[in-house]
């Protein structure tokens, strides 16, 4: 019995080398931080992979 998220492992799930032993059981949700230094603006590039990451997020859950 491994405790991993079906996102991790969806190739293993798809050819069936991990089964899932209980469907019906759903982890409660977890909160993700982008943390930011304080007193300057984030890089645009910062912000963007934030931006990028709760979109791929929002896709996923």
């Amino acid at each position: 019995i491994v405790p991993t998220s079906i996102i991790a492992s969806r190739k293993e799930l798809a050819n069936r080398s991990l089964v899932r032993v209980l469907p019906d059981w759903q982890m409660g949700s977890v909160d993700v931080h982008a943390v930011f230094p304080s007193g300057r603006a984030a890089k645009a590039a910062a912000r963007a992979l934030a931006e990028q990451m709760a979109e791929a997020f929002r896709l996923i859950l």
